[in-house]
C-alpha cells in the first residue's frame, strides 16, 4: 500500500505540468470594458457565432460597460472591441414575480447588481441580480448559448422575460439606429420556443433566428403584440415583440438557445447538435477547454502580472471573426440570400482595416488552418458580391473605413502557403477588387431593403472610396473630387503593393509591372518642401491651409480617424523609399522623434477613436501601431525598444480601463502579442517580422506540423530593454527581422537582452 501511495505521489507530481498549463486563469475579462475598449466580459468560445454575454447600456458598442451598475438582461450576439455598435439580439432576463397582471406594457425588468458578485473566466459568466434575486450563470458552445438561473427567493412565479425588441445601437450619439422590422415568437410546446428578429443598422440586414428550450415546462406565458398583452397565444408576429414565460415556484431552470442566420430549423439543428443535452457544467468545462488549448498555442514564462496582461490579449485575439454558418454549412450571405458553404465553416464580422495590421499575421503563426478558413470565407464572399469584403457584420457588408483591407490577407495567407484554393480565384477576386468600381448593383442591393450608410455619403455608386480611376487619370486622389483622400491614398498603394507580389508569385508580369507602379502613387501626394503626405487638389495645387496635426471630423477631413503626422509614415511596403523622400535617415529619424514627442493637436472636432496619445503618436488607433519599428530602418534599433516599452507600459493595464483605443476586434491586442514576444510585422504581407523588445523571460510557441520555437530572452529585466545579439539555432542573425520561413520552422531563438543600448 505504502509503494503504491508512493508511485500515486511521484505521477502527480511527473502529471503537474500537464494539468497546471490551465492558461484561463491569466485571462481578466473585465479588461477594456469601460472608456475607450469597447469589450465584452460574457460567454463565448473561439470564433464563436453566440456571444452570450450581460447587456447594460445600448448604447455602448459592446453593450456593456464597467461603470454601469444596472443590466437590462443577456443578448447572444455582441461585438468585441469596436468603435460602433450593432447585435444585442435575443435578450432575455430571469424574472421573479408574485403575479403576471400586465395591461399594455410589461415592467422594466432590469436589475442592479454588484460587481463584486460577478464572475468571468473564458466561456463563462455569472452575476447576482439584486431585483430578481437570482444568480445568472452562462456558458455557450459555438452556435448555442446555456444559461442557468438559481432564484434564492421563490415567489408564486418565477420565469423568464424575452426581449426581441431589445438591440445595441450603433454609437453613444445613436446616429447607426438599429430598427427592428420584423420578428416572430412562436410556443410550439410547453418546453420549445422558437422565432426570428429582422433588423437594420450597421449590418444592413441582420436575420437571428433561435429556437430556446426550457428545462421545465411553461405554466403560462403572456406576448406583447403591437400596444396590448395577450395570454397564452402560440403565435405572434409583429416589428418588436417581447414575452413573458413563468413556470410557477422554482428554485433552479435552465434555458438552452440555438441561433442561426438562416432559419429557425436551422437554430434548431445546431442546438440538437451542439447541446443535446442538461449538463451546464459538461459545456462550460469544453468551453474552458477549447479556450485552453488556444491559449497554450503560446507559453510564456513570465510573472503573473505579466501572463495576465499577455494572455487576456491572446484571448481578445480569438473572439472574432465570428462563425456564421449552420453545422450543415448553411448561411445568410452579402447579397440577402441563404447559401450553404463549399467549406466547412463560413465567417463574418471581418473587422480588416484594423485586423489585417496584426491579427491575421498571427494566426498565420499559431492557427494557420484558421487563418485558411478565414481567407476562404472571404473568397465566398467575393463569389457572391463580385467583390473582396471591407467590413463584413452578420454575412454583410456594411463599407465601414478605407483602402481594400481584404487583399494584404488573401495575399499574405497565399504566398505563406495557409492558403490552398485554385490560384484562378485567387487572382480575380484580388484583380477585381483592385480595378472594378462597386457596380450600381451592390448599392441597389442595399438600398432595396431601404438602407443607405450615411458614411457612404457623397461616394455615391461610383466608387465607394476606392476611386482606382481617380489614381489612373491624376496619379493620385484629388481632395476636391474625394473626401479622405489621403489616407485612401496611401492605404490602396499597400494595397496594390500587395497585388503585384501576388502577381509576381504567379508569373503575370505586365499586371505585377502595372500595380507596383500605382503602388508609389503616395509619392505624389509627399510634399518635399515640409515632408509630409498632404491633400492635393485636382489642379494640382496642394490643400491650404494645411497644419499636419489637425484632427477633423472624418465627413471632411483629407484623414481617417488620424492626421498628416501619423499617416505620413504609413508607406509600410517602401520604408527605404520613404526615406529618401525625406532626404536621408537622419531626417526620418528626427522626424519620428519629433511624432513622439509633440504633444500639441489642432483638434477641430473631436478624437473620437484617435486616442493613446503619446506626442503625435496615437495608440488607441491603428494607423500608428507600426510606428515606433521603423527606427530599425534607420539602425536605431534601440530606440524602437524604448518606444515600444514605453507603449506597453502606459497603454495597457489589467484594469477595466486598460485598453488606450477601441480593440477592434482584436488589433490592440495582437499589436501587444506581438511586441511582448520582442518582433511587430511592419509591413503584414512580405513575411517579416522586426525586432523590437521584450521582458518575458521565454515563449514557446506551438506552430502547424507539430512544429515549435522557443524563445529565450537571456537577462531580460525592466532596465535590461535593449537587445545585444540574436541567435537562431546557434547561428547569429545580423538583420533587423525575422523571416517567417525561419520562424515557422521552429528551433531555438536566443535573444540576449541587456541595459546599454547598442548604437
Amino acid at each position: 500500500m505504502k509503494k503504491l501511495i508512493s508511485i500515486l505521489i511521484v505521477l502527480e507530481v511527473l502529471c503537474q505540468p500537464i494539468f497546471a498549463q490551465n492558461l484561463t486563469k491569466y485571462v481578466n475579462l473585465f479588461v477594456g470594458t469601460t472608456d475607450e475598449g469597447n469589450m465584452l466580459p460574457g460567454a463565448t468560445v473561439p470564433f464563436g457565432m453566440v456571444q452570450l454575454s450581460p447587456d447594460t447600456d445600448i448604447k455602448d458598442p459592446s453593450g456593456y460597460n464597467y461603470k454601469d451598475s444596472v443590466i437590462l438582461g443577456f443578448s447572444h450576439t455582441h461585438l468585441s472591441g469596436t468603435g460602433l455598435g450593432d447585435l444585442g439580439d435575443v435578450l432575455t432576463m430571469p424574472v421573479s414575480i408574485v403575479e403576471n397582471k400586465f395591461d399594455k406594457n410589461f415592467p422594466i425588468f432590469s436589475s442592479s447588481f454588484s460587481h463584486a458578485t460577478e464572475k468571468a473566466s473564458p466561456g463563462y459568466y455569472s452575476i447576482y441580480l439584486d431585483k430578481p434575486k437570482t444568480t445568472v450563470a452562462l456558458t455557450t458552445t459555438s452556435r448555442c448559448g446555456f444559461q442557468k438561473y438559481t432564484f434564492t427567493k421563490v415567489n408564486p412565479l418565477q420565469g423568464i422575460f424575452l426581449d426581441l425588441e431589445h438591440s445595441i445601437y450603433g454609437a453613444k450619439n445613436q446616429w447607426i439606429p438599429d430598427l427592428v422590422t420584423n420578428c416572430e415568437i412562436k410556443v410550439e410546446d410547453m418546453f420549445t420556443v422558437s422565432g426570428y428578429k429582422k433588423s437594420k443598422g450597421w449590418a444592413p440586414q441582420q436575420n437571428v433566428y433561435f429556437v430556446m428550450k426550457f428545462s421545465l415546462p411553461i405554466s403560462s406565458h403572456l406576448i406583447k403584440v403591437k400596444n396590448a398583452i395577450q395570454k397564452n397565444i402560440k403565435n405572434a408576429n409583429d416589428s418588436t415583440l417581447q414575452a413573458l414565460f413563468t413556470f410557477g415556484k422554482t428554485k433552479e431552470l435552465l434555458v438552452k438557445t440555438g441561433i442561426s442566420s438562416t432559419s429557425i430549423e436551422g437554430a434548431r439543428m445546431n442546438l440538437r447538435t451542439e447541446m443535446p443535452d442538461w449538463d451546464f457544467e459538461k459545456y462550460k468545462n469544453q468551453a474552458a477547454t477549447n479556450w485552453n488549448n488556444h491559449l497554450k498555442k503560446i507559453d510564456i514564462e513570465a510573472d503573473d502580472v505579466q501572463k495576465e496582461l499577455f494572455y487576456t490579449a491572446l484571448y481578445h485575439t480569438l473572439v472574432t471573426p465570428n462563425l456564421l454558418s449552420d453545422v450543415d454549412g448553411s448561411f445568410f450571405g452579402p447579397d440577402f440570400k441563404n447559401h450553404k458553404s463549399k467549406y466547412k465553416n463560413y465567417y463574418s464580422t471581418f473587422s480588416l482595416w484594423d485586423t489585417y495590421r496584426a491579427v491575421h499575421p498571427l494566426y498565420s503563426i499559431i492557427c494557420p488552418d484558421q487563418n485558411e478558413a478565414f481567407a476562404n470565407s472571404m473568397l465566398e464572399h467575393f463569389e457572391l458580391f463580385g467583390r473582396l469584403p471591407i467590413w463584413t457584420l452578420w454575412g454583410t457588408e456594411n463599407y465601414c473605413m478605407t483602402g481594400n483591407p481584404a487583399i494584404p490577407v488573401i495575399v499574405d495567407a497565399y504566398l505563406k502557403g495557409d492558403l490552398k484554393v485554385d490560384s484562378a480565384l485567387v487572382w480575380k477576386a484580388v484583380y477585381n477588387s483592385s480595378t472594378k468600381l462597386f457596380p450600381k448593383t451592390t448599392f441597389d442591393v442595399v438600398a432595396n431593403y431601404g438602407y443607405t450608410p450615411s458614411y457612404w455619403g457623397d461616394y455615391g455608386s461610383t466608387g465607394a472610396r476606392n476611386r482606382f480611376d481617380l489614381i489612373d487619370k491624376y496619379g493620385y486622389m484629388p481632395h476636391d473630387l474625394m473626401r479622405e483622400s489621403a489616407t485612401q491614398l496611401v492605404e490602396l498603394c499597400y494595397d496594390d503593393w500587395c497585388v503585384a507580389q501576388l502577381a509576381k508569385k504567379l508569373g503575370k508580369q505586365k499586371e505585377y509591372s502595372f500595380f507596383l507602379n500605382r503602388s508609389k502613387a503616395y509619392r505624389n501626394i509627399f510634399d518635399k518642401e515640409i515632408g509630409f503626405i498632404r491633400p492635393k487638389l485636382a489642379d494640382g495645387s496642394w490643400q491650404t491651409p494645411f497644419d499636419p496635426t489637425s484632427i477633423k471630423d472624418w465627413q471632411t477631413s483629407a484623414f481617417v480617424e488620424g492626421n498628416s503626422f501619423q499617416y505620413t509614415f504609413y508607406v509600410p511596403h517602401e520604408v527605404d523609399t520613404l526615406i529618401s523622400l525625406f532626404t536621408g535617415k537622419q531626417k526620418f529619424e528626427d522626424r519620428l522623434d519629433t511624432l513622439f514627442g509633440k504633444v500639441d493637436l489642432k483638434n477641430e472636432h473631436s478624437y473620437g477613436a484617435v486616442t493613446g496619445f503619446i506626442g503625435q503618436y496615437a495608440h488607441g488607433n491603428e494607423p500608428s501601431h507600426h510606428i515606433a519599428y521603423l527606427y530599425n530602418f534607420v539602425g536605431k534599433q534601440y530606440k524602437t525598444a524604448e518606444k515600444v516599452i514605453q507603449i506597453m507600459n502606459t497603454q495597457y493595464t489589467n484594469k477595466p480601463s486598460g485598453l488606450s483605443g477601441n480593440d477592434d476586434c482584436g488589433q490592440m491586442s495582437a499589436w501587444y502579442v506581438f511586441s511582448a514576444l520582442g518582433f511587430y510585422p511592419v509591413n503584414p504581407a512580405d513575411g517579416k517580422y522586426y525586432f523590437g523588445t521584450s521582458s518575458l523571460k521565454s515563449a514557446n510557441i506551438q506552430l502547424s506540423r507539430s512544429k515549435k520555437l522557443k524563445i529565450n530572452y537571456i537577462n531580460s529585466s525592466k532596465d535590461n530593454i535593449y537587445i545585444q545579439k540574436i541567435e537562431l539555432n546557434k547561428n547569429p542573425i545580423s538583420t533587423i527581422s525575422l523571416t517567417h520561413t525561419d520562424l515557422v520552422n521552429g528551433g531555438i531563438l536566443d535573444i540576449y537582452m541587456g541595459s546599454i543600448p547598442l548604437k
